[in-house]
């Protein structure tokens, strides 16, 4: 690959969601032909509103 090609990514949100989910998106992207799959460095933003995380009660 030259070294001026452009690469191409997708931020995806993993708050309100399932690792399945995420793996399914991450799939899609590669299929899609994106070249890389990122995610916040953190679980839960300083200020963010309550999020619903499936299996918590």
């Amino acid at each position: 690959m030259h070294p001026r090609t452009p690469q191409f990514g997708i931020l995806v949100p993993q708050l309100n969601t399932t690792p399945d989910a995420g793996i399914a998106t991450a799939r899609a992207a590669e299929r899609t032909g994106f070249d890389s799959f990122w995610v916040m460095d953190h679980l839960y933003g300083p200020g963010a509103p309550p999020v619903n995380v499936p299996g918590r009660h």
